[in-house]
């Protein structure tokens, strides 16, 4: 935040008001920018990790496991029952 007031060109009363407003905007883009980089950051490891030589990882299981339509089912009525219990908790 220091930083921040040093570099501004605004008066210190003018930082102080923005820093109630747009102190989250600023955290926010920082912690878009901490998100990314890390996410490049594990992109390039895992491709340095996976180079020519990597083979392609399969798990193996005792069931394969397929969904069925009783599973789309369950899914839909589950998600119905939430649908609901918003509902109702709004009135």
């Amino acid at each position: 935040m220091r930083a921040r007031e040093a570099r501004s060109a605004a008066g210190q009363a003018q930082v102080r008001e923005g820093a109630r407003f747009g102190g989250r905007a600023v955290a926010g883009h920082m912690r878009a920018s901490l998100f990314l980089r890390s996410y490049e950051r594990s992109d390039r490891v895992y491709n340095a990790d996976a180079g020519p030589a990597a083979t392609p990882v399969t798990l193996q299981t005792i069931n394969p496991h397929e969904l069925r339509r009783r599973d789309y089912v369950t899914a839909a009525l589950a998600l119905l029952v939430i649908l609901f219990l918003q509902m109702v908790g709004r009135l």
